[in-house]
């Protein structure tokens, strides 16, 4: 459940810190009120029944709804859309690149540190080349066009563009 959890915190990104810096302090303060009443509650109910997994439980919940709750109010107060269809794209890549490394660590055992280097680079081939087959963005592929024809290429939110 803590992996769970770690997942679904990676999943929202830092979503407290844009709250945060978009002057919305007084929600996210409230927010973490709620949060820590939450987990106070939910660790003394499951922790004594369950032990760890009562108390990894409570700490999935707790984080749980830090991120539900501050992805509602950015999408309500800030309008912010944290997540694109062409996000799905992406699922197969990381799926594949998880197997990997599941099977990597299964079948060695110990790593050293040069395995461990041989690892992370494998590891980063076999999501990008993934990704890379599973096709470019329409952005993406507006940028290399803009790349090949030699155009200077700047983001959309550059002051300059």
């Amino acid at each position: 459940s803590l992996l769970l959890a770690q997942l679904i915190n990676l999943g929202c990104g830092p979503i407290g810190n844009v709250l945060n810096m978009s002057g919305l302090e007084n929600v996210m303060l409230r927010i973490a009120i709620v949060q820590t009443i939450i987990f106070v509650v939910f660790l003394s109910i499951l922790a004594p029944c369950y032990g760890i997994i009562g108390a990894s439980l409570s700490i999935l919940i707790e984080i749980s709804f830090n991120n539900f709750a501050a992805m509602y109010f950015a999408r309500k107060k800030l309008t912010l859309k944290w997540w694109d269809k062409r996000y799905l794209k992406w699922l197969l890549p990381i799926s594949l690149s998880t197997v990997f490394c599941v099977f990597v660590v299964n079948t060695v055992g110990e790593i050293g540190k040069l395995e461990l280097l041989f690892f992370l680079i494998g590891n980063y081939l076999v999501f990008h080349l993934l990704h890379l087959a599973h096709g470019l963005s329409d952005d993406d592929k507006e940028r290399t066009e803009e790349r090949r024809v030699g155009k200077e290429c700047r983001s959309r939110w550059s002051p300059y563009h």
